[in-house]
């Protein structure tokens, strides 16, 4: 047997000098690159396995202060285990969202009290939304259903039975069909289809066996999702790459997607019932002997055919319920639960016929012209395009009650349903206690009385209307003023309940001095004023005798205020160089505000080409492309260069419980050093899902997520993390103190995570302008007062949790289409403030929480009352053309100077080159939503291009102390006392990437020895020897 040859040490070289080299580069690529993704990689490495994520946080208390309690919340649950929730905290959290499901459900239609149904009646669930409903929507809002209720499983529990043929053949045919699938900023990767179930397949009956008293339960269901809106046009939006790739194919999702195409006709919407929805109809009214259909999404839809129709026997708005708002369903069918929903916003006839309708989303011309220089958006996006708000303050019920309230043939045309309507299965009387009107105040005290057979609860709506005159301050016949729901009432029961308005409240907003009394901002109009108790935005509600409940009072002369009792500073326009784009005349190129003087000739139209021309249109003095060019720095010499590196021997808990202005936090400030500012972007650009620490004050990392339906699956899913009801859900129960209590779950539920959750991207608080707005379902109501008094209530639950909720999208977020490109909004002042600011100056006034903090050397505790409202995230669009985050305006004068807001603003994800962080900073947005970008980290923003100036260093110093004032004062805290210092174990992730780099590194070092010893012996041998071993 031939002895084996050794190998050449050519050979031998050329394999193990690349893997030694491989594990050099890998070991520098590590050691160089992962540090610059640690924000990432702390949050998402525990996704992946938990072990992977953020280490743990080690609080080790100064001598003396051992057995003091540092523990400022109350927390009722166990936290869970690492990377997970608590399963109390969440079961805790899914019976507060079934009991926001039972009191929100809106009973629209119950023909002949068909409703309840005796569960002995077998249940047929007719439409895919009985077997694939829709929970919530994508992005921020998207939730994780996987545990969820469904229909079936909350009707079984109610006592019904299923139809087990109905049931599988739905189910059997999901995946047969293509359904809107909203892809964030991507409209040709985007579908719209319907996606319901072709009827003609089932038509004949032969399918399913049908029970002589069986009822059928027809699902309507619509999804919404974040970066898009809902088609206005589905023959147009069946064009998409998306929707295309699915009508090309070839299986039986192409052909039943084809087949719903060729059913659009001209000018078909996503909101009115398709012509498979109206077979499936048609098909229930034949076959059951009960018909009620179920409207499973968080906007209107036009069903003034579905209430005209007597085959319908009920129809009841459920919403996108969440985990356990299906249950709320059976028990409403069943009975055991009494409906006591209102509409949050009105249903009208036909969308087309809205004033917003021509002004939303892509459909007129509205994309600008003329624009040669600006700053990217989305995929370096250089396009630039608008919306104008020509309604102006007559949005939803406002227009309808004002344009056709009067005439109830007109109004019973064009409104299905008003807002604040739902029915009861009782009937309740309403009777005016007593009115009383002070110099200040109007007060109204109702006794409500259950007159039914069935224990319900009622809401007393409160309405004002202000004196209008002709040609002056456009003002809606009626404006919701406040509301208040009963506590359960047995058959026979009262409750009494009071509700108090200021007059100051009822004031308009006069921008342009309409009124030629060389006044602009709130005034109280000369002439009478109706405070009224209502049912609904139409109906007056009246006592037993037929009296309407109302009051009234009269002011003698106008009325103006330089601000409001709540307000912190004198209240003057902050944006006339968006009003101006208003013209008192149709003007080619500008907007034109719709009036009630006459609803007809002033009523919107689609943009015109002229409406485009960016280079011609001036507003402001300025033209639209000129203000669209990229933002640059300007700095005012004024400005001084602030203190830095003060040895005051502060750290962050040493500032609990003190007011925003006291002194130490002039002195904590004073302590930041040169490197604190230079490097900034570290502690406040690299803001996504968290707030770095601070080792220098103590300031601990927090985990800051998303989203307005609790903590939500979009960047990863959290096992017991509760996936809450949409908003629009909460809204329709007109219940504060529930408002508040899932604000407390919520609460509970950031405590019990582990690790604990210190901020939440919610609630989202803009205003349904149109049902057609994609995000819909992440926003409360059409009326800034509804959504107001929930939100902060649903804030202060959450503070007094510690958890810090970033109300949001601030503001005029209205509308997803062209969101991240440049969406330039246009409206007038007074719409602004009335409408789309209202619920966002109620929440930052009027959310309070009680802190406790310890509050002398020896462990004192001690509370105080302060606003819980410490956090706010900006939006994408533009204001008029600059940026809202980048808006010194909105930032700062009116959401600090005039409201008092504190605590810190952020971004929204800011992966986009003209939400520029430095015009962001210098507005008032003082962190950013997204990862600090370097050469080893590709994406993100940078850091602020100028660091040293005076101007930048006072943003940055104000940044930081608003930052302070939050962190300070939230659950971040828990377990910390004065004195006590924080500390990190390593990261999962870095102790991984450490034995990695031990392994290789050892093998480097080893391989080269050997690589070396070999090379030096293989040199060393006789030439002879050599020769023998090639």
């Amino acid at each position: 047997m031939s002895k084996k040859k050794k190998m050449s040490n050519g050979k031998f070289l050329g394999i193990w000098v690349p893997f030694l080299v491989l594990s050099g580069a890998v070991i520098i690529t590590v050691e160089c690159v992962a540090p610059s993704y640690a924000t990432i990689l702390d949050t998402y490495a525990a996704r992946i396995w938990s072990p992977l994520g953020k280490g743990e946080m080690i609080k080790t208390p100064a001598k003396g202060s051992e057995n003091w309690d540092s523990n400022y919340y109350k927390q009722s649950f166990a936290k869970g285990e690492k990377g997970e929730g608590s399963k109390e905290a969440n079961q805790n959290a899914e019976s507060v969202v079934q009991k926001i499901a039972e009191e929100g459900m809106v009973l629209l239609k119950n023909k002949d009290n068909s409703l309840p149904v005796s569960t002995s009646n077998k249940i047929a669930l007719l439409g895919r939304g009985g077997v694939d409903p829709v929970y919530g929507g994508s992005g921020s809002g998207n939730v994780d259903t996987t545990t969820c209720a469904t229909p079936r499983s909350g009707l079984e529990k109610a006592g019904f039975t299923i139809d087990e043929g109905v049931y599988n053949y739905f189910a059997g045919q999901v995946g047969n069909y293509a359904r809107q699938n909203i892809v964030m900023d991507n409209y040709n990767g985007s579908t719209f289809f319907i996606g319901e179930v072709d009827p003609t397949d089932y038509n004949d009956g032969s399918k399913f066996t049908i029970d002589a008293n069986e009822t059928a339960v027809v699902f309507i269901s619509r999804c919404g999702g974040e970066g898009l809106d809902l088609s206005t046009n589905l023959k147009r939006d069946a064009q998409t790459a998306a929707s295309q790739a699915v009508l090309n194919g070839s299986d039986a999702k192409a052909t039943n997607a084809q087949k719903e195409v060729n059913n659009y006709v001209d000018g078909q919407h996503e909101l009115e019932l398709s012509s498979e929805e109206k077979g499936m109809l048609e098909f229930a009214k034949r076959n059951y002997s009960k018909v009620v259909v179920v409207l499973n999404e968080s906007t209107t839809m036009e069903v003034g055919d579905l209430k005209d129709d007597n085959d319908i026997d009920g129809i009841i708005w459920a919403g996108s319920p969440g985990s356990t708002g299906f249950n709320a369903l059976g028990e409403i069918l069943a009975g055991t639960v009494n409906p006591s929903g209102k509409t949050p916003d009105l249903y009208s006839r036909d969308f087309t016929k809205d004033p917003t309708f021509q002004n939303f989303a892509i459909n007129g011309e509205n994309t600008y012209t003329g624009v040669t220089e600006i700053s990217g958006g989305v995929n370096g996006s250089k396009s630039a395009h608008f919306v104008e708000y020509e309604e102006g303050v007559y949005v939803g019920y406002r227009y309808y009650e004002t344009r056709f309230g009067s005439d109830e043939a007109s109004y019973n045309a064009n409104v299905a349903y008003p807002f604040g309507y739902g029915l009861s299965y009782t009937t309740f009387s309403k009777e005016l206690v007593s009115s009383e009107v002070t110099n200040n105040d109007v007060t109204m005290t109702v006794k409500v009385t259950n007159t039914g057979n069935v224990a319900g609860k009622e809401v007393v709506q409160l309405y004002y209307t202000a004196p209008y005159i002709n040609g002056s301050i456009e003002k809606s016949s009626t404006v919701l003023g406040d509301f208040a729901k009963t506590k359960m009432l047995n058959p026979g029961e009262s409750d009494t309940v009071s509700i108090t308005i200021a007059k100051e409240d009822m004031a308009s907003y006069d921008y342009n001095d309409k009124d030629n009394d060389k006044f602009k901002g709130y005034e109280l109009e000369k002439g009478t004023y109706y405070v009224q108790i209502k049912d609904d935005s139409h109906t007056v509600s009246k006592d037993g005798k037929g009296n309407e409940l109302s009051v009234n009072f009269t002011i003698n002369d106008t009325i103006h205020l330089s601000k409001k009792s709540d307000d912190q500073k004198d209240i003057t326009n902050k944006f006339d160089n968006i009003s101006d784009m208003f013209k008192s005349t149709k003007t080619d190129g500008y907007g034109f505000l719709m009036s009630r003087s006459n609803f007809e000739t002033t009523f919107p139209t689609k943009a015109t080409a002229a409406d485009t021309k960016a280079d011609s249109i001036t507003v402001d003095g300025k033209t639209i492309a000129d203000g669209l060019k990229p933002y640059e720095n300007v700095n005012n010499d004024a400005d001084v260069q602030p203190t830095v590196g003060a040895e005051n021997g502060l750290k962050l808990i040493d500032l609990r419980g003190l007011d925003y202005d006291d002194e130490a936090y002039s002195k904590i400030l004073d302590q930041l050093t040169d490197d604190d500012y230079d490097n900034a972007g570290k502690y406040l650009v690299n803001g996504a899902y968290n707030t770095p620490a601070m080792e220098s004050i103590n300031k601990p990392a927090t985990e800051d997520h998303d989203g307005p339906q609790g903590f939500s699956s979009l960047m990863g899913k959290y096992k017991y993390a509760t996936a809450y009801m949409s908003e629009p859900l909460l809204a329709s129960t007109f219940n504060k103190d529930l408002a508040k209590e899932m604000g407390t779950a919520i609460g509970e539920e950031a405590l019990a995570m582990n690790p604990t959750f210190s901020g939440w991207y919610g609630p989202a608080m803009n205003t349904h302008r149109s049902p057609f707005a994609g995000r819909n379902f992440e926003y409360y109501s059409e009326d800034g007062v509804l959504a107001g008094k929930l939100a902060a209530n649903v804030v202060s639950g959450a503070a007094d949790k510690g958890l810090y909720a970033y109300i949001k999208h601030f503001a005029l977020n209205d509308q997803e289409t062209f969101r991240t490109e440049a969406l330039c909004t246009w409206a007038d002042e007074q719409t602004i403030r009335e409408i789309y600011l209202k619920p966002f100056e109620i929440v930052v006034k009027e959310a309070k929480t009680t802190i406790d903090y310890i509050s002398d050397e020896n462990g004192t505790h001690s509370q105080k009352e302060m606003n819980a409202c410490t956090a706010v995230m900006s939006s994408f669009n533009r204001i008029g053309t600059t940026w809202s985050g980048g808006n010194k305006a909105l930032m700062t004068d009116v959401l600090r100077g005039e409201w008092g807001f504190r605590g810190f603003a952020i971004s929204d994800f800011n992966l986009y080159d003209y939400m520029n962080t430095d015009q962001g900073m210098r507005a008032g947005t003082d962190m950013q939503l997204t990862w600090l970008a370097s050469d080893t980290m590709p994406f993100g923003r940078p850091n602020y291009s100028d660091t040293k100036s005076g101007t930048a260093r006072q943003a940055i110093r104000t940044a930081y102390h608003n930052v302070f004032y939050t962190i300070a004062n939230s659950n971040a805290m828990q377990g910390v006392a004065p004195g006590t210092i924080i500390t990190y174990k390593p990261s999962g992730w870095r102790v991984a990437f450490w034995i990695l780099d031990a392994v290789l590194g050892t093998f480097l070092v080893c391989g080269t020895a050997w690589v070396a010893y070999r090379t030096f012996k293989f040199n060393s041998k006789p030439k002879n020897e050599e020769s023998t071993q090639n």
